[in-house]
């Protein structure tokens, strides 16, 4: 399983939300029991489509450079640099 893979099941199963931050793009991408895109500025929720084309999640994690993943649970909010701390935040 895929470190991303392992952030979605365990967003779903815990019923989080974490937004992925991109470094030099204008959109945020938004996981909970969906996917969703939204732009930074506006934070108005647009189309996959509009935002990345025909790119899937994995893609845009290869071709952009995550910046950081804030997971939110409640009112309390966890800031990451990286997948991997991520999945360990979520493991323990």
């Amino acid at each position: 399983m895929s470190e991303l893979e392992k952030l979605r099941k365990y967003i779903k199963e815990k019923k989080l939300k974490a937004r992925l931050y991109f470094e030099g793009i204008k959109y945020i991408i938004i996981l909970n029991n969906q996917t969703l895109v939204e732009e930074k500025t506006t934070g108005m929720h647009i189309k996959w489509f509009q935002a990345f084309g025909n790119k899937s999640l994995n893609d845009v994690l290869k071709y952009f450079t995550l910046s950081k993943i804030i997971i939110t649970d409640g009112n309390e909010e966890k800031e990451f640099k990286t997948l991997t701390e991520a999945i360990n935040y979520l493991l323990f």
